[in-house]
């Protein structure tokens, strides 16, 4: 008895990759509608909103230019301060409230709660003078003297004193510049590349160098001194700057 095993054999096969695309989609006829786009610009430090608008305008005649006078100009900035310049965040915290309304279902409220300290940057030198743009307009006098205008001579110079000795920082909100002086201009244009930080910088340096010219020390030099035996040592003063100080006052 003999019993035949019969296989049947399928033919070799072969894996092969093909893309399986999506048929085109036919087009409709809203395709063709213009779409629109709503963008929400970032906000704080990288916000693309203008905070300052400065508008200028100079002038010069012919013989001004004969005798090389500075041009005539005018200038007026409008500043907004915004609160992440003033401001710097601590912490950040989210919290959730299932909040249970009769007769309907419970809503959650997400709030956001920052945490922040204010940050003191000091005003310009023409923005320590004044109280504001109306107390300039009204030669410092609005706001300063009492309410019926009693008091002693005394009394006053103290006052005066003390607004003078007192620091103004900015704050959030408008202010307003202007100047007759294109020397000003020009170092407002170069600010406008600054924050209030870096003005800030700048303004120390000003004045560090102002109060290295008064007393006739260099800088490299009054830092040899302070190194050596602590005595005082006869220094070369700013020769080549005259009479007028490295940065003026042109505000």
């Amino acid at each position: 008895m003999s019993s035949t095993a019969s296989s049947s054999s399928s033919p070799p096969s072969s894996t092969s990759y093909q893309s399986q695309e999506p048929p085109p989609r036919q087009e409709l006829w809203w395709d063709r509608l213009p779409s629109l786009k709503i963008v929400r610009p970032p906000k704080g430090s990288f916000s693309p909103q203008v905070d300052e608008r400065c508008f200028t305008f100079c002038s010069q005649s012919i013989s001004g230019r004969i005798h090389g006078q500075d041009p005539w100009c005018r200038s007026i900035c409008f500043r907004r301060v915004f609160k992440h310049e003033v401001e710097r965040v601590l912490a950040h915290h989210r919290t959730q409230t299932l909040k249970h309304v009769p007769g309907k279902k419970p809503v959650l409220e997400v709030r956001d709660e920052v945490e922040t300290a204010p940050v003191k940057h000091p005003l310009p030198p023409e923005g320590q003078r004044y109280s504001g743009w109306l107390a300039m307009l009204l030669g410092d006098r609005f706001g300063h003297g009492g309410g019926n205008g009693a008091g002693s001579g005394d009394d006053h110079d103290h006052e005066q004193a003390h607004t003078q000795r007192e620091t103004k920082y900015w704050q959030e909100g408008w202010y307003l510049w202007w100047s007759n002086s294109r020397w000003a201009v020009q170092e407002k244009l170069d600010l406008m590349r600054r924050d209030l930080e870096g003005q800030s910088e700048w303004q120390r340096l000003k004045d560090r160098r102002n109060d290295e010219w008064a007393r006739g020390v260099p800088p490299a030099l009054e830092e040899q001194g302070q190194q050596g035996d602590g005595q005082h040592h006869d220094v070369h003063p700013f020769e080549d700057l005259g009479n007028a100080p490295p940065f003026p006052d042109v505000a």
